[in-house]
């Protein structure tokens, strides 16, 4: 479709991820990590995000309220980071690439020379 189309070659711009991070999630994320890597729990035995919120809650809220502006705002640009880091690939339906490519090749044997110089 014109959708899919159109996202796929605007994947590697980011022009779909433009809103910042929440900071509460920015936060909780970042609590559980050093939750996880503190108690020495291995890549198949960390705490689950629900579990840890669950037994965390009112220490979360209350360290979450104590944060300054700057702090908050710290930890949207280190998610903002971390996005920018990730490898974005493009995902293409071979039968719609080799579509497009014989448009392409059709279009250049009937197109005049001189559209091309």
């Amino acid at each position: 479709s014109l959708k899919w189309t159109r996202k796929q070659l605007h994947v590697g711009r980011g022009i779909f991820n433009k809103h910042r991070a929440n900071p509460w999630n920015a936060f909780v994320r970042q609590e559980l990590n050093e939750y996880n890597e503190v108690k020495g729990h291995g890549v198949g035995d960390h705490l689950k995000l629900p579990m840890f919120i669950t037994e965390h809650r009112t220490q979360l809220t209350t360290h979450y309220l104590h944060l300054t502006a700057a702090d908050k705002d710290r930890l949207q640009d280190d998610v903002k980071t971390l996005r920018q880091s990730h490898i974005k690939v493009a995902r293409t339906n071979p039968k719609a690439l080799q579509k497009d490519i014989n448009a392409t090749f059709n279009a250049m044997q009937t197109a005049p020379v001189s559209a091309f110089q």
